[in-house]
């Protein structure tokens, strides 16, 4: 027989707890803490996107821009 599994038995005829469960209580510095743990990962999430998004953004602008100061506007369906 292993001895892990002799402890394991002899532990359990003997009705010793093997191992104690830590206690779970709820604080306001836990929920704190969970609060920028979220928070952390949300802003890690989104802003690669956002920044993505805002530089196709600003990149159609200034294309569009220097297409109008090129007279793209007046070479298009002849308005």
């Amino acid at each position: 027989m292993p001895v892990v599994r002799k402890d394991v038995e002899e532990a359990l005829e003997n009705g010793s707890p093997t191992f104690d469960l830590p206690s779970l209580s709820y604080t306001a510095s836990n929920d704190a803490a969970i609060t920028r743990r979220v928070l952390r990962k949300t802003d890690w999430r989104l802003m690669p996107i956002m920044f993505i998004t805002y530089n196709f953004n600003f990149i159609d602008k200034i294309i569009l821009s220097s297409a109008a100061v090129f007279g793209l506007r007046a070479d298009t369906l002849g308005v």
